[in-house]
């Protein structure tokens, strides 16, 4: 028999810490399963007592019914919140080409999921983004390529102490950094950070 290893509490517990922070929050790896098994038992007792027809088993059929309901709401509220971070994080990543910290904090069907997105966000930025700034600026004296161009617009800086979450010029949501992170940003926004004492370039 499979040992169940979520009850309502703890499954409650994950969402309340997604919803208290702003980073992706770390879950097990077999965390899903884990939760399916746990439907799976609530699911079989529902349906054991709907097959009694005594005031003990309804009464213990309607609490099992609410459980479920709570239980569903609790998983989509969940997933809304991971799946809103993780395509943050995906837009960090096509937009700055550095792998979020918090990308760690994946689990497998996520990662597929950010993976794909920033392949979509990356390809669209080189058919499109990319071309047409490149345009502008051959139109002019300069004749830099864009990835000339972007590389002149960054800096790569490393943190020197912990920094929370803040938002960057293409309001993409950044960080938050631990000491001895490093990311490549833009060039404005590294020296402000520098300025603050977040921060060194590198």
């Amino acid at each position: 028999m499979t040992e169940i290893k979520i009850t309502f509490e703890s499954l409650y517990e994950v969402l309340r810490r997604e919803r208290s922070r702003e980073e992706l929050q770390e879950v097990d790896e077999k965390f899903l399963d884990n939760v399916r098994d746990y439907c799976d038992e609530k699911q079989s007792f529902y349906e054991d007592s709907t097959r009694k027809n005594d005031l003990f088993s309804i009464g213990e059929q309607e609490k099992i019914h609410l459980q479920l309901s709570n239980i569903r709401r609790v998983l989509r509220e969940l997933y809304d919140r991971r799946e809103r971070k993780v395509l943050l994080l995906a837009m960090n990543k096509a937009r700055t080409g550095v792998r979020p910290v918090d990308a760690s904090f994946l689990i497998p069907h996520e990662k597929f999921f950010f993976d794909e997105i920033v392949r979509v966000l990356v390809d669209s930025r080189e058919r499109y983004l990319y071309p047409l700034l490149n345009s502008v600026l051959s139109s002019g004296a300069s004749t830099q390529t864009i990835s000339e161009h972007v590389k002149t617009d960054v800096s790569k800086v490393k943190f020197i102490r912990p920094t929370d979450a803040f938002v960057g010029k293409n309001l993409e949501v950044l960080g938050p950094f631990s000491t001895g992170d490093e990311t490549v940003i833009s060039k404005d926004i590294a020296e402000l950070l520098v300025e603050k004492g977040d921060a060194l370039i590198v």
